[in-house]
């Protein structure tokens, strides 16, 4: 009898080559879905979720507080706060259904995008605030690079909780030098509209909408004198297109939900700050352009003698010819022309106990569509402790 083979010379080369990895690595895989779906089944119900989320997810989480609050401030006397929508701040390409860099978005290539989050980390160093709201940031990862790029020691760090807008993949962002005392949340609460102070045109539509991009930061700040305050940051980014009548009763819904998170926190006892791109224009506030809302966005954030809350927009505090966060190219010309494409839209609301030391906008460049740092200007205001 012939003595056997051993493996490798019964089984063809080709096989072994080809056939063999592929097969094991579906078994790995198999094997792996089969463990996280037993790891599943024996979990709570309201963890299962969660887990998931965490299992499938393709950027490192950056919402959690840390065991030990930290406060960086160089003032303590102070607080300053900046609001910026950084326009497309990507560079993975996101996972909404726009791709960024590409051509579908402002930077094209990775290069672009890199250049581009240079120039908001310039930026920010400028703007030199202890808190930054960020809007359209594509994730953690994003936020980890600018912090490196950003020149100095200046003792940011990065949070985010991943918001639902699927369509464009952006989120809402925060760095600070005051951590916060508690994980970054968000409310999956829905509005329903029309609400009763509502002044849409379109009285007959009828749903509920949530807050797609939004986060909810805890954080305890002292003077230096030993008084503490106990803040509650709002960091948003409501629907687009203020002056589109159809999208007016959905972005209703959206702030009769910050109405009454609002109202909550306020009457807890804490200080809230809401601020970011709320795509509405203030009728108690015009910016320079003097639009209008057809909406009433901001009339019901500011809250009423009877609403429990009363919340003031700090860009009151500057004047008219400078009120202004938005470039509307209107004619599509790919240049600034006039005050009629500077639009008021970027918001920082303040509880009515807060006192202002100073509010700017930081309109340090003049945006074209080929060369821009981002088609909003930043605003920032510094409230005495």
């Amino acid at each position: 009898m012939t003595p056997a083979k051993n493996v490798e010379e019964r089984v063809p080369s080709f096989i072994r080559r080809r056939i063999l990895p592929i097969v094991f690595g579906v078994a790995l895989i198999v094997g792996v879905i089969i463990l996280a779906t037993l790891i599943l089944l024996r979990r709570p119900k309201n963890d299962k979720q969660q887990l998931v989320n965490r299992f499938f997810a393709s950027s490192p989480e950056c919402f959690h507080a840390p065991p030990v609050p930290g406060d960086r401030r160089r003032d303590k006397s102070q607080l300053k706060i900046a609001n910026f929508n950084a326009e497309w701040l990507f560079l993975y390409g996101g996972r909404g259904g726009i791709r960024c860099p590409a051509e579908s978005c402002p930077w094209s290539t990775t290069s672009e995008a890199l250049r581009h989050l240079s120039e908001v980390a310039d930026m920010i160093a400028k703007i030199d605030a202890d808190i930054v709201h960020l809007s359209e940031v594509e994730d953690c990862r994003v936020l980890e690079t600018l912090i490196q790029l950003i020149p100095g020691d200046h003792g940011y760090r990065p949070y985010l909780v991943t918001g639902k807008d699927h369509a464009t993949g952006q989120n809402v962002a925060m760095l600070t030098r005051v951590d916060p005392y508690g994980s970054l949340l968000r409310t999956e609460k829905r509005g329903q509209y029309p609400v009763p102070e509502s002044i849409c045109v379109r009285k007959n539509d009828l749903g509920t909408m949530g807050i797609t991009k939004h986060y909810l930061a805890p954080i305890k700040i002292e003077n230096g004198q030993g008084k503490e305050y106990d803040f509650m940051f709002v960091g948003l980014h409501l629907l687009a297109r203020p002056s589109d009548k159809s999208r007016c009763n959905q972005r209703e819904g959206q702030a009769s939900v910050l109405r009454d998170l609002v109202k909550s926190k306020t009457q807890g006892g804490q200080y809230v700050v809401m601020m970011g791109d709320f795509n509405d224009y203030d009728p108690h506030v015009l910016g320079t352009d003097g639009r209008k809302p057809v909406s009433a966005v901001l009339p019901i954030l500011h809250g009423s003698s009877g609403s429990g809350f009363s919340m003031y927009n700090a860009a009151g505090l500057v004047p008219v010819k400078d009120r202004y966060s938005c470039w509307f190219d209107v004619n599509q010309n790919c240049r600034v022309d006039g005050n009629k494409e500077r639009v008021l839209i970027d918001h920082i609301l303040l509880d009515s106990r807060l006192n202002v030391k100073e509010a700017k906008f930081h309109h340090d460049y003049n945006p074209t569509c080929n060369d821009r740092i981002s088609d909003h200007w930043p605003f920032s205001v510094t409230i005495k402790l």
